[in-house]
């Protein structure tokens, strides 16, 4: 890690969001092949995409990143950082979607089975090609935009939300993001 830690930390967390696409992709199979999949485990992944996608990981990109960037001169609106948003309003509606999907699946719907399949790909493929988008042309950017103060300043920032949400809230959804596609298997 040198001046860009805090773009270290938004890296990480793409990280267990990958791994936790690969779980939805995982459990998407599961269901498609007939087998049933713990109301508890797709009640975890909605969670998971709440809490640690979008209160922990999207909040420290728009509300910290995103107006440290347009300080720099970085434009607020179009691309790269308006789309990114517009984005991440996207694929909010999909998780909730996915959420009222899911409490179908337990009722006992058989059509949910269906919608929870299509939804989690959808939030599968979605969330692998945000991450690389922002892994892969927002990040470096950032990094050449970005001073080392401003750095510092985001790091403390990233903290705070994570203090706000609980450490041990954020370590658990971190973990159960990781673990997400091995659990699907």
């Amino acid at each position: 890690m040198g001046d860009s830690v805090a773009l270290d930390v938004l890296e990480h967390e793409h990280d267990v969001i990958r791994k936790a696409a690969a779980g939805m992709e995982a459990l998407a199979a599961r269901l498609e092949s007939g087998r049933t999949v713990d109301v508890n485990l797709l009640n975890g992944v909605v969670e998971f995409l709440r809490v640690y996608g979008r209160a922990c990981h999207q909040r420290k990109e728009e509300d910290l990143l995103f107006p440290a960037l347009a300080r720099r001169g970085v434009p607020s609106v179009g691309k790269p950082l308006g789309s990114l948003t517009f984005e991440h309003l996207k694929e909010w509606a999909a998780v909730g979607a996915l959420a009222g999907a899911i409490r179908s699946y337990a009722a006992g719907d058989r059509d949910a089975p269906a919608r929870v399949i299509a939804l989690l790909r959808e939030m599968a493929h979605f969330y692998t090609d945000h991450a690389w988008n922002e892994s892969n042309l927002l990040f470096p950017y950032a990094a050449r935009v970005l001073t080392p103060i401003d750095q510092a300043e985001l790091l403390a920032q990233f903290e705070i939300v994570d203090r706000e949400i609980g450490k041990d809230v954020v370590e658990r959804l971190a973990r159960f993001g990781e673990k997400l596609a091995e659990e699907a298997a």
